[in-house]
């Protein structure tokens, strides 16, 4: 505090005083306790102000970092969608749930193009803006999040918050080949040689988990 503000205080504090009659003593010690009584106030003022300021310091970084993380994803993802070519990916139409058109993609995207893993925001852009396959982040988190023996999933940073960034294993790998084969049967009509288990949703579904 400074010398002007503590003299402030002491100005104040005489007077409060004004008027009463009250011995030397007890004078001394009003004096005291009124002061002390102001400069608590005069401190706890200063305490706030320099939470506040603190606080709005904070607002303004995340406020300004949040949409530049979110322009750096969706800058990743556009990349991602620029390098893809159609003919890599040539069963994914085969495909008719959102779990296989996700193994399927990150499938391909790992021995393609080495991108091991996205998160459900990113598989549901390529899905929609690549090849025109209507889905949503929702459907597809839902499906990978029940396909524990298929993909290893972790968090990630991801637009201020956090999403879990989903990478296939070898028996999603295993999973997805077999859909091929189940769809290439189907067209050609050879019998079917295994039972797909039910470990996704529809590619449309509408859900509150897992929005990233």
């Amino acid at each position: 505090m400074e010398n002007k503000d503590y003299k402030k205080m002491i100005e104040m504090a005489n007077k409060a005083l004004e008027g009463l009659n009250l011995d030397d003593a007890l004078k001394t010690k009003a004096f005291e306790k009124v002061l002390d009584d102001l400069l608590g106030v005069n401190k706890n003022q200063e305490v706030m102000k320099t939470t506040n300021k603190k606080s709005q310091n904070k607002k303004k970084t995340t406020n300004s970092n949040s949409p530049k993380k979110k322009e750096a994803e969706e800058d990743k993802t556009t990349e991602i969608i620029a390098k893809l070519k159609a003919e890599d990916f040539d069963k994914i139409y085969k495909m008719d749930k959102g779990l296989d058109y996700s193994l399927y993609l990150l499938k391909v995207l790992r021995e393609k193009y080495e991108i091991d893993g996205l998160i459900p925001s990113q598989i549901a852009r390529i899905l929609s803006d690549k090849f025109r396959i209507k889905t949503n982040q929702f459907s597809i988190g839902m499906a990978l999040m029940k396909a524990k023996e298929y993909v290893d999933r972790h968090k990630v940073v991801t637009r201020g918050g956090s999403a879990y960034k989903y990478r296939i294993m070898a028996n999603g790998e295993k999973y997805i080949e077999e859909v091929e084969t189940q769809q290439d049967n189907d067209h050609t009509g050879l019998p079917a040689e295994r039972s797909k288990p039910d470990l996704s949703c529809e590619v449309s579904g509408d859900s509150s988990e897992l929005a990233n």
